[in-house]
């Protein structure tokens, strides 16, 4: 067994029926800690490694969890709750400026254990600037080495005050910044103020 998540050495000794003949090799083995998301979860409970004791948010799990581990999500509707981390666009680096309802910013893949046709992730309209004001909230961010898989991406709005006062913000669906990766995603009805609107 092994004590942390990540990268980790293992020696293998492979021997035949007779023992005589012996291979020995070292491995690199990416050994993840799983985590659980249910909304409808009867006890959630940190560290959140079982269904019956899965985290209710997203978020929840993302906090928990250690670089390398995977979180599983199974079917339902995440449209409560965001954080502001990362950032709004590619050129104000400003990290306070956008809402995402789910932020990975941590090196965590997240997967849906059903496929995005039963998991969606719903961001949310500002009630000002069209929609694109400082309380609208984009569906995700990804940071470097973050992974997504499995989830519809939908109603997400990017925006927010920019560092001269203008409004801005990327990826009202999916803010991939640096390196983070989504996969058998499908993104509806995102828009952006900024230059990209999934």
């Amino acid at each position: 067994t092994f004590d942390s998540s990540g990268f980790q050495s293992v020696w293998l000794t492979v021997r035949d029926d007779t023992g005589e003949n012996t291979l020995a090799k070292t491995k690199g083995v990416r050994v993840y800690r799983p985590l659980h998301v249910n909304p409808a979860s009867p006890n959630p409970t940190i560290p959140y490694d079982s269904w019956g004791t899965a985290a209710r948010r997203i978020q929840d799990a993302i906090a928990a969890a250690a670089p390398a581990d995977v979180i599983w999500v199974t079917n339902g509707v995440y449209a409560t709750g965001s954080v502001r981390a990362g950032k709004s666009d590619d050129y104000s680096n400003n990290p306070a400026s956008c809402l995402s309802r789910v932020a990975l910013t941590n090196a965590v893949r997240v997967e849906s254990v059903n496929g995005p046709a039963w998991t969606r992730i719903v961001g949310a309209r500002s009630a000002d600037a069209g929609g694109f004001g400082s309380n609208s909230v984009r569906c995700v961010y990804l940071a470097a080495g973050a992974e997504l898989a499995g989830f519809t991406l939908t109603n997400g709005f990017a925006g927010g005050a920019g560092p001269w006062g203008e409004t801005t913000g990327n990826g009202g669906g999916a803010y991939l910044d640096r390196g983070g990766m989504i996969s058998n995603c499908v993104v509806v009805a995102c828009a952006a103020i900024g230059d990209e609107g999934s």
